[in-house]
């Protein structure tokens, strides 16, 4: 039933025009790998992608953050996983945000139509 839902939700934010990436980001595709599912991020709430795109971006910095100042003594590792989590947290902000304001301007249908939908196309 999930799978279904999501394959609805991904047909109707490819009729309002939306690309495959904006539709399952990197992040929850990563995350998949793991046997993570989530709902697309223009259905899920702020909460939820806040907690995701922070957690992947925090990652992303910390990594890169890491390569740029490998053998540096001047900052230490918690030194450089405090800028990656403050990095990675207004990223999330921003990205859940960007997400919330998509999901009005493209005036699209709840999750919870979209299983209603479901429901009746099995009746």
């Amino acid at each position: 039933r999930f799978s279904q839902q999501c394959e609805l939700a991904r047909a109707e934010l490819e009729k309002a025009g939306v690309s495959a990436q904006t539709i399952f980001p990197l992040a929850h595709r990563l995350l998949g790998l793991f046997g993570l599912r989530f709902k697309p991020p223009f259905y899920a709430s702020f909460i939820s992608n806040f907690v995701v795109f922070t957690f992947s971006n925090t990652l992303l910095c910390f990594l890169l953050f890491n390569l740029i100042f490998w053998r540096s003594t001047e900052y230490t590792l918690l030194a450089l996983g405090q800028s990656a989590l403050l990095l990675g947290s207004l990223i999330g902000i921003v990205i859940a945000r960007l997400y919330g304001l998509g999901y009005k301007r493209h005036n699209l249908k709840s999750w919870a139509e979209l299983g209603a939908m479901l429901d009746t196309e099995i009746e």
